[in-house]
């Protein structure tokens, strides 16, 4: 390892400085300086040692031995230009020339160094480029058809019978060693472009997966091959559905042939196309949207009306009997789905074995939903929103408690005010009309109940509501006025020792 470092280091300093900007590049120039600038400087070192054991060297030894410099010669032509292709076409020429020449004294195409005519494509095989490849099998080919004319016009001198000769075998087996070293650079190149394409589509990917746009790689036939997962926001697809042609289904049927058009002039031309489209989410054509903001406004709409009527008594309620866990389980039902959106966890507790109830069931069903509802709107995602009910002697009580942001003393005094919201910023930003409280307490006092809320900032609100079992007599009871003020809220007004949650209470009329 000593000696190959400052060898590896010196051929690294020949590298041409437009190929060191590419790391395949730089490899495969790497490729081809190492090994005839090594494999000719050892052959030349060798030389001398040769000679005292093989004596007076023959005139083609001799030929053989020149041609080593060549090699160092292509190698540094490389060096300096950084012409890749030239420097192998010129690398094809010189062992092309060398084996016919060597061939064609010492018998022809019989000869056992026109072996080495295999080679000379072989070697081009290196290269990566169809050009140098062609070039070299012409030039292997071009050299054969010399050697066959000129021996079938005996042109060529007979081969030396000199027993001393080892040339044949001496050809054969540094044919061998040559196509196996050629072998194992082409497996070295190759594993190296395999790394250096995995480690490329490895950032690729990395890139990809933390940018914010969208990034697709297409098929030539206009196939989505890859989509990051931006494309799962921007679409509103997995991006598995978005592979294929689940984009172009997707592609507005308008736009759609100036998409492909794109498409085709980008892999045709290999140029960059830029092109405007619309596309279809899943999900969405805006009609959910569209049905989204009309039941809002459908909602407000109804909110105002119901509130117009209990301010002014003409609210009329219907009691019936009914399953009063039947109302908490369809509201739960009901906004399983805004639930799963907002991140939240709904619980339902102490919901079994409930009495029947006399009461007007549409709106104990607007009680808890808007109760349910303001719980997950200000409910962070991960929070809790629970809701209850038991029966308590001759009433029953509900009750709706969450782990949301929670309501200040000074808000909490107002809440239940129609159109009355929270001016604090941990309450304007989950918006709201400021009228579900208002109903649900006009609701309650209809109903003869009691509504309380206690409520702590930063720690959450629970909401109860506690009704008659049989809320039938409320209509024989003269129309009750505003709601009274129960004696709670003025012991929460007044400075104590220790501080308490605040409390709002609205009680029935004895």
């Amino acid at each position: 390892m000593g000696f190959l470092a400052p060898v590896r280091d010196y051929v690294e300093t020949l590298i041409h400085p437009s190929a060191q900007q590419d790391a395949l590049t730089a490899s495969r120039h790497r490729a081809f300086i190492a090994p005839r600038l090594l494999g000719s400087v050892v052959a030349l070192a060798a030389f001398p040692v040769y000679l005292i054991a093989r004596g007076t060297p023959t005139a083609v030894e001799l030929m053989v031995f020149a041609w080593l410099v060549v090699p160092i010669l292509t190698a540094y032509f490389l060096s300096r230009t950084g012409r890749y292709e030239s420097a192998h076409v010129l690398s094809s020429l010189a062992l092309t020339g060398l084996v016919t020449a060597v061939a064609a004294l010492t018998g022809g195409i019989v000869s056992s160094a026109a072996i080495w005519l295999v080679v000379v494509p072989l070697e081009a095989a290196l290269s990566a480029s169809r050009r140098v490849v062609a070039t070299a099998s012409t030039l292997a080919l071009g050299a054969a058809g010399v050697l066959v004319v000129l021996g079938a016009q005996h042109l060529l001198p007979a081969p030396s019978p000199d027993p001393r000769t080892t040339l044949a075998a001496l050809g054969i087996v540094s044919a061998v060693l040559c196509a196996a070293g050629l072998a194992l650079g082409a497996e070295a190149l190759a594993r190296t472009s395999f790394w250096l394409l995995y480690a490329e589509e490895d950032r690729y990917r990395l890139l990809a997966l933390n940018m914010t746009d969208v990034i697709i790689r297409h098929g030539r036939d206009g196939a989505a091959l890859f989509v990051s997962p931006a494309g799962e926001a921007l679409f509103g697809a997995r991006v598995t559905d978005l592979h294929g042609h689940g984009l172009f289904d997707r592609v507005h049927v308008a736009d759609r042939p100036a998409y492909l058009t794109a498409l085709g002039d980008a892999a045709a031309l290999c140029e960059s196309r830029s092109v405007e489209f619309r596309v279809r989410r899943d999900g969405i054509e805006y009609a959910g949207l569209i049905n989204e903001s009309g039941n809002h406004l459908l909602s407000v709409v109804n909110g105002i009306l119901d509130m117009s009527k209990i301010e002014t008594d003409n609210f009329e309620i219907t009691p019936e009997p009914f399953d009063p866990a039947q109302v908490i389980a369809s509201c739960c039902d009901i906004l399983a789905l805004r639930v799963r959106e907002a991140g939240v966890a709904l619980e339902r507790a102490e919901i079994d074995n409930l009495p029947e109830i006399v009461a007007d069931k549409r709106a104990l069903n607007q009680i808890l939903f808007n109760l349910l509802s303001n719980a997950i709107r200000f409910t962070d995602r991960g929070g809790k929103v629970l809701v209850s009910a038991r029966a308590e002697a001759a009433d029953i009580v509900f009750v709706v408690e969450d782990s949301g942001v929670g309501i200040s003393d000074v808000d909490l005094e107002r809440v239940g005010e129609p159109y009355f919201q929270a001016g604090a910023p941990y309450d304007r930003r989950h918006g709201g009309t400021g009228l579900g409280l208002s109903i649900v307490k006009g609701l309650v006092r209809l109903h003869g109940g009691e509504f309380s809320i206690r409520s702590r900032l930063g720690q959450g609100t629970r909401i109860t509501v506690r009704l008659p079992l049989d809320c039938e007599r409320a209509r024989t009871v003269k129309k009750r006025g505003p709601a009274t003020v129960s004696p709670l809220i003025a012991a929460a007004n007044q400075p104590a020792a220790v501080a308490s949650p605040s409390v709002t209470t609205v009680k029935k009329r004895a």
